[in-house]
């Protein structure tokens, strides 16, 4: 696939999402509104911290008591003041209408714990951000915008021994970045031997299409590295920039170094 610029991705965005319905839950053909995620490059696969981490596979009630003990140890220098329920139920049948500690295990993904959950965000500008912030690895041809659609139209349905992916919302007391960077979050797990397992989101979205399901559909654009500077100035001009989605000291001297020296580049 040939990169596309700049512009075109813009054009295309506008296309795939009228304005007018951008506070749908739905599109007009009753698919869900996409999710975004950025990839500095278009060979990065599609995994959590977790798995890079080298940590695949884990078993949830073995990552929730880790998420304990790092409470406790954290808690000694930084309160947080998200609840963490010590023992709750890592069974799949309870993992639907409640899916345990989400908010905190959240909250850690926030600040750099390995986590199964795989964020994403409403806004396919702040993605483009996420993709552009960074100069490219040698390797890639192109940053990597990725397009998800939890459900097609027809509804979702689940096979307990199988991968599949689920959906946790917005709406949620984790971190103010969670608000300002319009977050989603997805997580990838299916049960064994009657406990519940992580799993790889490929692996669940691989499933999905070789079964034709109405859920799970992936799609991306690939934009021009060439494009960089163009798209983080018209970014910039959006008010997205590492300090308005980071509120950090470190990320306001970012924003700052790259304006002025990208400033005396031109």
């Amino acid at each position: 696939m040939t990169p596309i610029s700049w512009c075109d991705f813009k054009r295309r965005l506008d296309a795939l999402m009228p304005k007018s319905r951008c506070f749908s839950n739905a599109s007009s053909d009753g698919r869900s509104r996409p999710l975004f995620r950025g990839h500095r490059s278009n060979t990065w696969k599609l995994e959590t911290t977790l798995e890079r981490g080298g940590l695949s596979n884990m078993l949830l009630e073995t990552y929730l008591q880790d998420c304990a003990s790092v409470r406790r140890f954290v808690g000694n220098y930084a309160p947080c003041s998200i609840p963490f329920e010590e023992g709750a139920s890592a069974k799949y049948h309870d993992l639907f209408a409640n899916f345990p500690n989400f908010e905190y295990l959240a909250y850690l993904r926030h600040h750099g714990f390995p986590s199964p959950l795989l964020d994403w965000t409403e806004s396919p500008y702040v993605a483009a951000f996420f993709a552009f912030r960074e100069p490219p690895p040698p390797e890639a041809t192109a940053v990597r915008i990725y397009l998800y659609y939890s459900d097609l139209g027809g509804g979702r349905g689940y096979c307990r021994s199988t991968a599949h992916i689920h959906i946790l919302g917005p709406f949620a007391t984790v971190h103010e970045r969670h608000a300002i960077q319009q977050c989603w979050y997805s997580v990838s797990f299916k049960e064994q031997h009657e406990q519940c397992l992580f799993c790889s989101h490929e692996e669940a979205i691989t499933l999905s299409e070789s079964k034709g399901s109405m859920q799970d559909k992936l799609d991306f654009f690939d934009i021009a590295i060439s494009s960089r500077e163009e798209a983080l100035a018209d970014l910039y001009t959006m008010n997205i920039s590492s300090y308005t989605l980071f509120r950090s000291l470190d990320s306001l001297i970012e924003t700052a170094s790259h304006r002025i020296l990208q400033t005396k580049q031109c």
